[in-house]
């Protein structure tokens, strides 16, 4: 029920009256918080009786007024919520991020509280360059959109960002894409877990003594097999006392790169971890795929013409091995 009312609130609809929708029209200065006037489209300091967008504006909020009084507010595409003040404890009700961000701009620890719906878009959450920055998100999380801790590519420091609201029931993908760590404060289940991309910083999860489970794991572009990780096992990506249970591993690709004249097969895969492969071969592209000579060996015939099926195609199959 309170999934439904959140969702409710943020189209408008609670009671039959439709609020009034008010964009935000430009970053706020520096020291100019969300109760500014002209930051809004109608003029006014927002209210509990309007809903509230931001698509591409970042609004501020400090410690003088750590409560947004809007009804409900939308952030998308490149906007995001600024939080500047040390150890605030910022509320926003009925915020839903879908692309939006929230950024820790001020050194220290903040946190985030009220209910926060995780749209397709997504939800970034980050630290401003510096990796004594921290932040815990307090809200009750809802939705299946993916949590991104860091900003894609960033080379920036960074510190820590925390999930600590246990009724929270999103279920998504997670991607740690910057030099931090990430925790949940609680026993999570979630889609595919990515940590980075190619070349690019990779943070860590700290398991916080938890049973963390995801559907698959990849790890800079790599796949890594089914099974449980932990900070012995995975200790460049795990980090504290818990599980990591990944409960499937994703077709891995392979690529045949060479079938030299001697006789010699190579191949590229584009995953992690243990693997176990097979070569098979076929008469057409069509097959059937066989690893076996089976019918080529002891054939009894009492004709005077054969024919047999050889090797003109190859394949490989990799099966992955469990971390356990």
């Amino acid at each position: 029920m309170k999934w439904i009312v959140a969702i409710l609130y943020a189209a408008g609809l609670i009671g039959g009256v439709a609020a009034e929708t008010v964009y935000l029209t430009r970053n706020a200065e520096f020291d100019v918080d969300w109760v500014e006037p002209s930051l809004w489209s109608n003029g006014e300091t927002p209210s509990a009786e309007n809903d509230y967008v931001s698509d591409c504006f970042t609004m501020r909020m400090h410690n003088d007024a750590p409560v947004f009084s809007g009804r409900s507010f939308l952030v998308k595409g490149n906007g995001g919520i600024s939080l500047k003040t040390e150890n605030m404890v910022a509320t926003v009700t009925n915020l839903v991020m879908n692309g939006g961000s929230v950024n820790v701009a001020s050194a220290g620890h903040m946190t985030l509280a009220g209910d926060l719906t995780v749209a397709g878009g997504g939800f970034v959450t980050y630290t401003s360059g510096d990796a004594s920055r921290s932040l815990t998100v307090a809200s009750f999380i809802m939705g299946s959109g993916p949590i991104y801790i860091g900003p894609p590519n960033s080379s920036l420091p960074f510190g820590s960002i925390a999930f600590s609201n246990s009724e929270s029931t999103w279920s998504g993908d997670l991607l740690i894409l910057s030099d931090g760590s990430a925790s949940f404060e609680y026993d999570l289940i979630g889609d595919s877990l990515i940590f980075g991309v190619a070349d690019a910083p990779v943070g860590m999860l700290d398991l916080n003594g938890r049973a963390v489970t995801f559907d698959d794991l990849t790890i800079g572009g790599e796949v890594y097999a089914a099974g449980v990780y932990t900070s012995t096992n995975l200790p460049a990506r795990l980090q504290g006392e818990g599980t990591l249970t990944i409960l499937s591993t994703p077709a891995q690709e392979i690529t045949l790169t060479s079938l030299d004249e001697n006789g010699t097969l190579s191949w590229n895969s584009t995953a992690a971890g243990e693997w176990s492969y097979t070569v098979e071969w076929a008469s057409t592209p069509e097959g059937p795929w066989t690893n076996t000579w089976d019918h080529l060996s002891a054939i009894i015939s009492t004709q005077t013409v054969h024919a047999v099926n050889v090797p003109r195609f190859y394949r490989v199959k990799g099966i992955a091995v469990d971390a356990d």
